[in-house]
């Protein structure tokens, strides 16, 4: 999907002047998620420092942040495998499998509670 987009810049032109350039561009990338844009909301009513320092964070951990998230899509969505859950909660699951050190519980909801799930 192909989305026009224009760029402006400010430019500082000697003294208290200033230039606006416009540049048009096409890009192959679609438009941002109603959820990514209001996320961008968001983030530009923080200050300056704020934005920098959620920056840093976001460059230091993104991928372990998408990680993260992949594994809790595939848990909701019932596609998970054992390595999507915490070592504890894979020994668990393991002990269930084999029958050694059962858990026994009164129902569903108590059960994962005591998984950790």
């Amino acid at each position: 999907m192909e989305c026009d987009r224009t760029i402006i810049f400010d430019l500082a032109v000697g003294g208290c002047q200033s230039a606006t350039i416009s540049i048009n561009t096409v890009s192959q990338k679609p438009p941002m998620t109603k959820l990514i844009q209001e996320t961008f909301e968001q983030i530009a009513q923080l200050s300056e420092e704020q934005q920098n320092a959620l920056a840093i964070f976001l460059q230091k951990h993104l991928a372990l942040i998408l990680q993260q998230a992949e594994r809790e899509k595939r848990i909701e969505e019932n596609t998970y495998t054992i390595n999507d859950f915490n070592e504890e909660t894979q020994q668990a699951i393991i002990n269930i499998e084999e029958q050694k050190n059962l858990t026994v519980c009164a129902n569903k909801e108590s059960l994962y509670n005591e998984l950790g799930i």
